[in-house]
């Protein structure tokens, strides 16, 4: 592979055409330009989705999920970032209640508990999913009870991104809490604080839909007419305020799995205290569901202001839809700040290979778009508070041929972009300046490197 570099300061390039870009490039202070000749035969991958706000304040505030929290001092965690905006709880059209789609299975927050749906395998078209209804029926300390379903009418839900949650009893706080991630969802049950008189803390669910068919090491198993394992209920553990845990386990009878959290386990916890099992898809005991490569997420790219990070990446939700570009804020200390993500572009054509970069204020995110054979490079602003500036995509260049691959950087409050161009004969790098305003100031174009053999792969910073 060749690699061709232009330098800030000073560099020669054969041909005229180069010129205005050497121009360009040292007025803008940008340190480097890099391009290098494409591999053969990369492959791409397209996506798409929408995610909108369902949600009011919780109990437990979004993020502060204390039994699954990473250690203080981690390092953010992009990927578990992106996985929370992909698996949101999103109002369900038909009823109203909270849902969240997955690869593997569908949850439904509803009134009467969770609604718990597992997908058939993507080979298996006369297999029909599977809906178990999980239902928080009692709960007690020692003798007494604490919570009893037959008491109540249906639950009223709140939701944030990817987790929901009903408080059972308003007075001591006590909160049944779903945290929907790509392996299913965990049912949290939290105590805020100890409960007199003393006992074990014991709390039943009731499964309707399914029978249950057993129990290994890693759970509880529930399965479909056929027989065949669908739903597993997974081990369960007691989390303390410290991160302390304690496997807790669970028995089913009577229709119901029974968990007890002994006294012992009470008095040793620093409060609050969790208890947090995973409900997943299978099918057949302890095999996943083996699903299409779906709700895919891939092309991360990151910037940050100086404070917090914006991260972006190419997204499809299903085989049929083509790929969208999401952001998020993550803040300096990992929190995630935008549960929902933001949509940056949603249009029917497929978008990919976004990236970003910050000035004055402003985050510019650049991808290609692509029609057909053709793509082009597009663009738009985002404030440094998550606010999309460019509800219309500004298109940074639409020249003949294809544009693909963009790069981005800024200085002051200039941004300059470049990307692969086939307008010409070959493969060529071009760039364009565009303003902290959103104005493209290089409507044509400025060719960075022309040459018989394609150049390819550009980057900037």
């Amino acid at each position: 592979m060749r690699t061709n570099l232009m330098k800030t300061c000073y560099f020669t390039l054969a041909g005229q055409r180069l010129g205005a870009a050497a121009v360009i490039v040292q007025a803008l202070a940008i340190a480097v330009v890099i391009w290098a000749v494409p591999l053969p035969g990369q492959a791409r991958r397209d996506v798409s989705s929408s995610h909108e706000p369902c949600g009011s304040r919780l109990t437990v505030p979004y993020g502060a999920e204390f039994w699954r929290n990473a250690p203080s001092g981690a390092a953010p965690d992009l990927v578990g970032a992106i996985q929370r905006v992909r698996h949101a709880f999103r109002p369900d059209a038909a009823s109203g209640r909270f849902a969240v789609e997955a690869a593997a299975y569908r949850a439904v927050a509803g009134p009467h508990g969770l609604e718990f749906t597992a997908k058939a395998p993507s080979l298996s078209d006369d297999v029909p999913p599977a809906r178990a209804l999980l239902r928080t029926r009692s709960i007690r300390m020692g003798t007494n009870w604490i919570y009893r379903a037959s008491e109540q009418r249906g639950l009223a839900w709140s939701a944030t991104g990817n987790t929901a949650e009903v408080v059972l009893d308003s007075a001591m706080r006590l909160t049944e809490h779903l945290f929907a991630g790509p392996d299913g969802v965990e049912m949290t049950w939290i105590l805020p604080r100890p409960i007199a008189p003393t006992g074990a803390w014991q709390v039943e669910v009731e499964v309707r839909g399914l029978e249950h068919a057993g129990s290994s090491g890693p759970g509880h198993h529930f399965a479909d007419a056929r027989g065949v394992a669908r739903v597993r209920w997974g081990t369960a553990t007691a989390v303390d305020a410290r991160g302390t845990r304690w496997p807790v386990p669970a028995v089913h009878e009577d229709g119901c799995l029974r968990m007890t959290v002994e006294e012992s386990i009470l008095r040793a916890a620093q409060y609050p205290l969790a208890l947090d099992p995973l409900v997943g898809a299978e099918f057949g005991m302890d095999t996943p569901v083996p699903a299409p490569g779906v709700g895919a997420e891939w092309q991360p790219a990151v910037a940050s202001d100086g404070a917090n990070y914006l991260v972006v990446w190419t997204f499809q939700r299903d085989a049929t839809t083509t790929n969208d570009i999401y952001a998020a804020r993550i803040g300096s200390t990992g929190a995630l700040l935008d549960p929902f993500g933001i949509a940056i572009a949603t249009a029917t054509n497929a978008q990919a290979n976004p990236a970003v970069a910050f000035a004055n204020g402003t985050f510019l995110v650049v991808w290609e778009n692509g029609s057909g054979n053709q793509s082009d490079i597009h663009g738009a602003r985002l404030s440094a508070g998550g606010v999309l500036l460019n509800t219309n995509p500004i298109v940074i260049s639409a020249a003949t041929g294809s544009q693909t691959k963009p790069a981005v950087a800024a200085s002051g409050g200039t941004f300059l972009v470049v990307w692969e161009d086939t307008r010409n004969v070959g493969q060529d790098i071009f760039g364009a300046r565009v303003s902290a305003g959103g104005e493209v100031l290089d409507g044509a174009g400025l060719a960075l490197a022309s040459h018989f053999s394609p150049q390819g792969e550009p980057a900037v910073g």
